[in-house]
């Protein structure tokens, strides 16, 4: 990469990570474009060199995002054998993920399901890659005898991400929510055993 290459790439995250922080503040359909730039302190105009609208900014968010997941994905598969193991490394990125960036996962959460944009084809392939890529994980589970053959695996793949998304959601949307008292590990470990072993003792 050129040093002129690497300047465009820092200013577009730059612009990507001012609009996370000003949709998570003021929500997406009341943030302007100028407080994006204003965020980011650069000239109104840089912004239409990168984006051409504040939709297209949202979209970019969910794909980096998303495409990082599946990405990451590929990197278990790669590095870890045991696919529960594999598994656990996923869900613990996820949790990780808005540990380390809750402001971006607020985003996803609560402003990206109501964008049309979100909804045409190219995007929702990314969408449904990951899930795919679960699946095939969960199929390796079975084939080792280590997840039940009795689950389908395109539901488990549902119910993993779903299970993830549902405890995000009560730091995203629960303002009491005691996170002290909900450490990542712990949280991990806890969302394994259920899908692991259901509630039964």
């Amino acid at each position: 990469m050129t040093m002129m290459e690497e300047q465009t790439e820092k200013k577009r995250k730059l612009l990507l990570n001012s609009a996370i922080t000003v949709f998570a503040l003021k929500g997406y359909y009341k943030s302007r474009i100028s407080d994006i730039v204003k965020e980011a302190n650069v000239a109104y105009g840089l912004f239409y060199h990168y984006f051409p609208s504040k939709d297209d900014i949202l979209v970019k968010i969910f794909q980096t995002s998303w495409l990082n997941l599946v990405n990451k994905i590929d990197e278990v598969n790669e590095s870890v054998k045991d696919p529960l193991e594999r598994i656990y490394k996923v869900v613990e990125y996820m949790y990780m993920n808005y540990h380390r960036s809750p402001d971006l996962m607020k985003v996803l959460i609560m402003d990206v399901p109501r964008l049309e944009r979100f909804y045409d084809e190219d995007n929702q392939q990314i969408y449904k890659k990951f899930f795919s890529k679960l699946e095939t994980i969960i199929i390796e589970g079975q084939k080792s005898g280590q997840i039940s053959n009795a689950c389908d695996p395109a539901i488990c793949s549902f119910m993993v991400h779903g299970v993830v998304d549902a405890v995000i959601r009560q730091y995203v949307y629960n303002p009491n929510f005691n996170v002290s008292a909900m450490p990542i590990k712990k949280v991990v470990d806890q969302t394994m055993k259920v899908l692991t072993k259901g509630f039964i003792s």
